[in-house]
């Protein structure tokens, strides 16, 4: 399984909108009297609401981004640790990711003193990092000499940082995401733009860690781009997806089964299929213009008869209900069963798209 934890990512930003929600409704019961509680009024009357606002927008944009960056580190790391699947050795790998790995290799070493790389041993990187250039097997590559840039992670750091790992396309695919396209939608009615969202909250989180309070956003507009972020980060695990789906379909590790011809509804597709047998029950990757991930089989449709599987040769297309959304011109693809019994981990993303 691509194992990234998108849901905890949607916990942690869930848990900061539920204690906002708290504090709005603290502050309206006091000053309605609903609340009667006499330490707490006395506590609220000493603090000034401003205070109080600033305090929680400071905490909650800090907060936000933190949980952003790990996140986006953490995929860094998962991506890494996918690559020895595609490439057996660390000589095969493309010279821009060796060189990239190089000069972050070189940057640490002079600063394993620093309190943030007290974790790394320099026997072990020297060490690791020989072992691979001499072609050795299993090898791996550290995360941390991709992330030695400190530039906050606004677009052109995030554009650079997935460059570096050898995914390219970053931002093309967020903006073209349909969590993305549909968050503009529908909270910011079109009126903005994925970049403008980006560097609205990055400078919020930086004038909230230097102090500058003076100007703060309502507790909605900051679980606003708290939604921003979760469907930012969304659209990266699809995007880190479709890379490593195309390493395995041009390494004959998984096959494209169908394609998504008509559109009945939005989980009730017309499929032309290959020659397989398919069942209800059954999980495929869905793979599109910025789009890969799960979807599972709820039920099958054949000349007007419903079926609990189906043994297809290349025949009339089918109907297949899923249990997400499916576009039209979408392919359905079946990893091996290698793949999938493969104690490593794969591409099978760990959530459902909404």
């Amino acid at each position: 399984m691509l194992n990234i934890p998108i849901a905890r990512l949607k916990e942690e930003l869930d848990t900061i909108k539920r204690i906002l929600a708290f504090n709005d409704r603290a502050r309206l019961g006091v000053n309605n009297k609903e609340i009667q509680d006499a330490e707490l009024a006395n506590i609220y009357q000493s603090l000034s609401e401003l205070s109080w606002r600033q305090y929680e927008h400071s905490a909650a944009f800090t907060r936000i981004y933190a949980l952003y960056e790990k996140f986006i580190f953490d995929m860094v790391a998962v991506w890494l640790d996918l690559l020895p699947q595609h490439h057996e050795n660390y000589v095969s790998l493309p010279d821009s990711i060796k060189r990239n790995y190089r000069n972050g290799i070189g940057s640490i070493l002079p600063k394993l003193d620093n309190e943030r790389y007290k974790h790394l041993s320099e026997e072990r990187m020297v060490k690791s990092f020989g072992d691979a250039l001499n072609g050795g097997t299993p090898y791996s590559l550290l995360s941390e000499a991709f992330l030695t840039d400190d530039r906050n992670l606004w677009r052109a750091a995030l554009e650079s940082l997935f460059a570096r790992i050898g995914v390219e396309g970053c931002w093309e695919w967020v903006t073209n995401h349909r969590f993305v396209l549909r968050y503009l939608s529908e909270i910011r009615n079109n009126e903005s733009t994925a970049e403008s969202e980006l560097t609205n909250f990055v400078l919020y989180r930086n004038q909230a860690a230097h102090g500058n309070n003076d100007q703060i956003v309502s507790t909605s507009e900051v679980g606003k781009y708290a939604n921003f972020i979760l469907a930012m980060c969304e659209s990266l695990v699809e995007l880190v997806a479709d890379r490593c789906l195309e390493k395995q379909l041009k390494a004959g590790k998984a096959n494209i089964i169908g394609n998504v011809i008509k559109q009945f509804n939005k989980t009730l597709v017309g499929v032309e299929m290959n020659e397989i047998i398919i069942r209800t029950g059954e999980t495929y990757l869905i793979h599109g213009d910025y789009a890969c991930y799960e979807a599972t089989v709820e039920s099958l449709g054949y000349k007007n008869k419903k079926y609990e599987f189906l043994n297809i040769g290349n025949s009339d297309p089918i109907a297949i209900k899923f249990n997400v959304p499916i576009k039209i011109n979408h392919s359905l693809v079946k990893l091996s069963s290698a793949e999938i019994s493969n104690s490593q981990p794969t591409l099978l993303i760990s959530y459902a798209p909404q």
